[in-house]
């Protein structure tokens, strides 16, 4: 439908001036933009070329895991020191690595980091579902566990008409 290309299109636009702001490369040049992020539960950190489960979530994991209808509750399979493996069949330096041109950063080792901090939480390259297939590698067994998590939507900056369109039309 013609709001649902609008909306898109709105959202791509964001894409294309975040990315030519951060060819600058400069961490103090950046675009700020009112839109709201998404979130998965959980947030990562690159340690030592791995894509580890820095903190999460619990309260709102424990939400999508009413969501998700799932027997195992998703706060319980995801844990502190876990390592994400992949997101949505692809390896995560690949995606990490599609994220890196909208990161406005003086270093790439800092353009890295923030990468890998927006696989799980991010207000740009919106993704093509309302959800992301996760697979952890367990910190304790090294047990490959895939998850169904869902996009959870943050209204802090006001329901802005592109991301409530994009969601529900997005499942």
């Amino acid at each position: 439908s013609d709001t649902y290309e609008q909306a898109t299109s709105n959202l791509k636009y964001y894409d294309r001036i975040k990315a030519y702001v951060a060819k600058f490369q400069d961490t103090h040049f950046s675009i700020s933009q009112n839109l709201n992020p998404i979130y998965l539960g959980f947030f990562l950190d690159l340690v030592d070329g791995k894509y580890i489960v820095a903190e999460k979530n619990p309260r709102l994991l424990a939400y999508m895991n009413a969501y998700n209808g799932s027997e195992t509750a998703v706060v319980e399979e995801i844990n502190v020191g876990d390592e994400v493996v992949e997101i949505d069949g692809k390896k995560v330096q690949d995606a990490a690595k599609e994220l890196e041109p909208y990161i406005s950063a003086s270093t790439q080792a800092y353009r890295m980091k923030n990468a890998a901090e927006s696989l799980t939480f991010r207000n740009f390259r919106f993704p093509e579902q309302n959800f992301a297939v996760v697979t952890f590698k367990k910190n304790i067994s090294d047990a490959l566990v895939k998850i169904k998590i869902p996009w959870f939507y943050s209204a802090i900056y006001g329901n802005r008409a592109e991301i409530l369109y994009f969601f529900k039309h997005n499942n």
